[in-house]
């Protein structure tokens, strides 16, 4: 109950009270006895105690029931959202020729620690270095997004070792279930020995219940000349809006 509600009932109930008080000591002098008063007045409080009650009550009933249509009303989106809730699974492999890209495959081309940029087709010379006969510095290797959820990954998009800086717009795209897409890695190592990558992917369900956040630790390194690649993955972080 609000102040408002708070304030009328007392003023209601004090008002009567004030007024048979003054009739008793003859301030009001009217031709009552004081038992008539009094039965009035007892008489009065009664009722506006049981009125008060019921208001209460009601009160009390209809919070309950907004309370447990909320709950509902949650549980229901919860279930919905667990119905159509994509999920991403990570792998990661040394690619073998032939390569094909498709069309949301993407190149990753970095030096050291720093991507370069992001390219959609193989160039020649990253072709002969997926067969291990170019540059010795070079170090390749596939990660690939699949989605093995219930429903599509919406407004998806990867930053990689805090790249692309800006306009991520640019870079989103969706991702089926049972789609997959593959992010090919050449690293130019120079005398580095090991690198860490980091990627962050955000993702939304398709109807947008859900957003979702994942991400992996990749690291990259040679040993005894051979090119080998550790790879760390972090258990996804999930939030729903």
């Amino acid at each position: 109950m609000n102040k408002k509600y708070w304030f009328s009932a007392v003023f209601l109930m004090a008002v009567p009270a004030i007024i048979v008080f003054l009739i008793l000591v003859n301030i009001i002098p009217l031709n009552i006895s004081d038992e008539a008063c009094l039965s009035f007045l007892g008489s009065y409080l009664g009722g506006g105690v049981t009125l008060a009650g019921v208001f209460l009550s009601i009160q009390y009933s209809v919070s309950s029931s907004k309370k447990s249509a909320d709950t509902l009303k949650e549980a229901d989106l919860e279930k919905k959202r667990l119905q159509i809730k994509p999920y991403l699974e990570t792998n990661i492999y040394h690619p073998r020729p032939p390569v094909e890209i498709t069309e949301k495959d993407t190149i990753v081309r970095m030096v050291e620690d720093t991507v370069q940029e992001f390219g959609c087709s193989l160039r020649r010379e990253e072709k002969r270095d997926i067969k291990g006969d170019w540059n010795p510095n070079i170090n390749v290797f596939a990660y690939s997004l699949e989605n093995v959820g219930n429903a599509s990954a919406v407004n998806m998009y990867i930053h990689i070792n805090d790249f692309p800086d800006n306009d991520a717009e640019t870079f989103r795209y969706a991702l089926k279930s049972g789609e997959k897409v593959i992010y090919y890695f050449f690293i130019d190592m120079k005398d580095r020995k090991e690198i860490a990558i980091y990627i962050n992917i955000e993702f939304d369900d398709i109807e947008t219940i859900g957003h979702y956040k994942q991400s992996d630790i990749i690291k990259a390194f040679f040993e005894d000349d051979n090119r080998l690649v550790k790879y760390e993955l972090h258990e996804p972080s999930r939030k729903v809006n």
